[in-house]
């Protein structure tokens, strides 16, 4: 199985899991994926929204970075989780498969349908949403240093010394 096929998958299952929406406001950026910068399947994913946006205007920033922590925890988000994802939409951050769902609503072609994964049940969602968190880092693996993104993407990647004040002019 190849590794498109696999991260392809990742997605999909990725797609129907928990609900969490805190409301926020970062200016002119209306997209941020919050991933675990370490986590393998987690890397695939931002590779594959980076390849399949319908736009090229989805941010992507490390759980582990300064900026992440900042954000979320200014949110109220009590205990930042590695193992769950966070998506900032307009406004409003959403965690675990309501962020996924609501991502695929920016992904092209084909894709987009897995946003229809909202009308499935939650606990449904949850129960698939923890089996891959439990098991991500033994079937994907885990990296030992942040991946880094190439030239071409670089400037959609939120680092650590990015000024938050600047990004809500």
């Amino acid at each position: 199985m190849s590794s498109n096929c696999i991260v392809q998958l990742s997605l999909l299952l990725f797609a129907f899991l928990a609900e969490k929406r805190i409301r926020v406001n970062l200016g002119k950026i209306e997209h941020i994926v919050f991933y675990d910068g370490v986590c393998a399947m987690c890397n695939g994913v931002v590779k594959f929204v980076l390849a399949h946006s319908k736009e090229n205007n989805i941010y992507f920033s490390a759980l582990q970075s300064d900026f992440a922590q900042k954000v979320l925890s200014e949110k109220e988000i009590a205990s930042l989780e590695l193992n769950t994802f966070y998506y900032y939409n307009k406004g409003e951050v959403y965690a675990k498969s309501e962020g996924v769902v609501r991502l695929c609503q920016q992904l092209n072609g084909i894709y987009y349908l897995l946003s229809y994964g909202k009308w499935m049940p939650l606990i449904i969602r949850g129960w698939m949403y923890s089996l891959v968190v439990r098991s991500r880092y033994r079937i994907f693996g885990k990296y030992d240093n942040f991946l880094v993104p190439d030239e071409k993407t670089m400037n959609l990647f939120l680092e650590a010394s990015l000024d938050l004040d600047k990004l809500k002019e």
